[in-house]
């Protein structure tokens, strides 16, 4: 378990030098994608569903870059972007892309197919929580 967050820290820590996110940003983004990550993992093991381990997982770091971004004065992006990357489904890429490769097309289309609508339920799950913040201030506002 602990290990699972530790492999999300340091692949987000890397994407958030590749992306030139500035030293003081780098730690906190990386907690919240070791996090992300551990509640990816905790969450494939207890219901055994990629989609809904996904879309939670994605959600909950937009959540958490909302907030660091309020605290840190920082667009919530320094965060999401590297913070998403250990929710990334590289396994099943590549496993669509070999079993294409071998011509075996059932398997390429399942594993696609779970990829695909893994990337959809991540790309919702980082959609929602700005989305919801948009919508509270405006709600503040009247």
């Amino acid at each position: 378990m602990m290990m699972t967050w530790f492999y999300g820290f340091i692949s987000t820590v890397g994407l958030s030098i590749l992306f030139n996110i500035r030293r003081k940003h780098i730690v906190l983004a990386a907690i919240g994608g070791g996090s992300a990550g551990l509640i990816q993992q905790q969450l494939l093991l207890s219901t055994d569903n990629i989609l809904l381990a996904a879309f939670v997982a994605a959600f909950v770091i937009s959540i958490y870059s909302e907030i660091m971004a309020g605290i840190q004065k920082a667009p919530s992006t320094t965060y999401v972007i590297p913070g998403v990357l250990p929710l990334v489904p590289g396994a099943g890429m590549y496993y669509t892309m070999l079993y294409l490769a071998e011509r075996n097309l059932s398997q390429a289309a399942a594993y696609g197919y779970q990829t695909v609508f893994a990337a959809l339920a991540i790309a919702c799950g980082v959609i929602i929580a700005p989305s919801i913040r948009r919508l509270v201030r405006q709600l503040r506002s009247y």
